[in-house]
C-alpha cells in the first residue's frame, strides 16, 4: 500500500470518486446536468492524459485522482439527470443501459491492460497507451452526449421556463412518434 503500490492507485480512483460524487455533486444543481457532463468528461480527459505523460508514482497517483474526481461528478449527475429526463415507467430500463455501459468498460480495460501492458509499442509503455485509450474515450463520449437536452426540470427550476417547455415539447414529439412507429 505504498506510493508505488496498486493499493495506493486503487485508493486514489475511489477517494477521488467520493469527493466528485459528495463535495462537487451539488454544483450540477447550480451549473446544470448537461454542462457537467462536459466537464466532467473534459476534466477526466484531461487529469487522465496527464498522468499518461507521469514519471513518477506520486504523480500518476495525484493525477488519478484529480481524474476520479471527475468520474464521481459524473456518476451523480446522470443519476440525477436520468430521474429527470426519464419518464418513472422507463427509467428501470435507462438505469441498466447506463449500468451496463458503465461496468462494460472494467472488462474492457482490464483485457487492454492484460494486452498493452506488458509491451512497449512505438516506445511507448503499455500503461500510457491504455490511459490514453480512456481519455480518448472519454472524448468519445463527450461527442455522443452533444445531442442530449437539458433536464427540463433543472431549467424550470432555475427560471427558464420557456426552454423547459421547447425541451418537453420536443420530447413529446420524439415519444409519439415512435408510439405510431410501434403501432405501425
Amino acid at each position: 500500500f505504498s506510493i508505488n503500490g496498486i493499493g495506493f492507485f486503487v485508493f486514489c480512483t475511489f477517494a477521488g470518486m467520493w469527493l466528485g460524487c459528495m463535495v462537487f455533486g451539488s454544483v450540477a444543481d447550480r451549473l446544470g446536468r448537461r454542462s457537467m457532463f462536459t466537464f466532467s468528461l473534459i476534466w477526466y480527459s484531461l487529469a487522465t492524459a496527464v498522468m499518461a505523460c507521469q514519471t513518477s508514482s506520486a504523480g500518476i497517483d495525484l493525477c488519478r485522482f484529480i481524474a476520479a474526481i471527475g468520474v464521481g461528478l459524473e456518476q451523480v449527475t446522470i443519476d440525477t439527470f436520468l430521474t429527470e429526463l426519464v419518464p418513472p415507467q422507463g427509467r428501470g430500463k435507462a438505469f441498466a443501459f447506463y449500468q451496463f455501459i458503465e461496468f462494460l468498460i472494467v472488462p474492457v480495460v482490464a483485457l487492454l491492460g492484460w494486452l498493452l501492458v506488458p509491451i512497449s509499442p512505438f516506445g511507448i509503455d503499455g500503461w500510457r497507451w491504455v490511459a490514453m485509450i480512456a481519455a480518448v474515450g472519454a472524448v468519445a463520449a463527450w461527442v455522443l452526449r452533444q445531442g442530449l437536452p437539458e433536464s427540463p426540470r433543472w431549467l424550470a427550476l432555475h427560471g427558464h421556463n420557456d426552454k423547459a417547455e421547447e425541451i418537453m415539447r420536443d420530447l413529446e414529439t420524439k415519444i409519439a412518434r415512435e408510439d405510431r412507429k410501434s403501432v405501425v
